[in-house]
């Protein structure tokens, strides 16, 4: 973020969402199109695991999840964000859950293959993040000083949209 005014970052939420909150009832169910792990996957998934020396990718519904991002989203690799459930079985995130975990709400829809789709998500600026980047935005540009203001107004005949407009 580049500013001409000064900017400073929103207060961090002390409160974090873990993935079991934002998957709701999805985390219980298994969707008829659910992609499982099979144990050739499984063998590769462990040794990408010990040899990366990171923790396991199976999400922990009662922890925020790791970023998501598209390259764990779609494809069966190491790195792929996925649902272990109670009988042992793993499965891959479906759209509507990765689109849980990045704060889109159920209305909105995502179009195209499922490729394309999870694409679309993981390199998405999660719009909770981006509605508190929008309100700080906001506040600098309404909360500032005089001098703010001043260098607000030399800008706005430099713009085709007004800054009501936008905001």
């Amino acid at each position: 973020i580049g500013s001409r005014i000064g900017w400073s970052w929103p207060i961090s939420s002390s409160k974090s969402i873990s993935a079991g909150d934002a998957l709701g009832d999805l985390a219980r169910e298994i969707p008829l199109d659910a992609k499982f792990l099979n144990e050739k996957i499984d063998r590769y998934i462990a040794e990408y695991e010990r040899k990366s020396q990171c923790r396991p990718r199976d999400l922990d519904l009662s922890k925020p999840s790791r970023t998501v991002t598209c390259r764990n989203l779609y494809a069966m690799t190491g790195d792929m964000l996925r649902l272990r459930l109670p009988d042992g079985r793993r499965r891959m995130l479906t759209v509507r859950e990765a689109a849980r975990l990045q704060s889109f709400p159920d209305w909105f829809e995502f179009t195209g293959a499922s490729y394309r789709q999870f694409q679309m998500i993981g390199n998405a600026v999660p719009p909770l993040l981006g509605l508190q980047l929008a309100r700080q935005v906001k506040l600098q540009l309404t909360g500032g000083s005089s001098d703010h203001r001043h260098i607000l107004q030399s800008l706005k005949g430099q713009s085709e949209l007004s800054f009501a407009e936008v905001l």
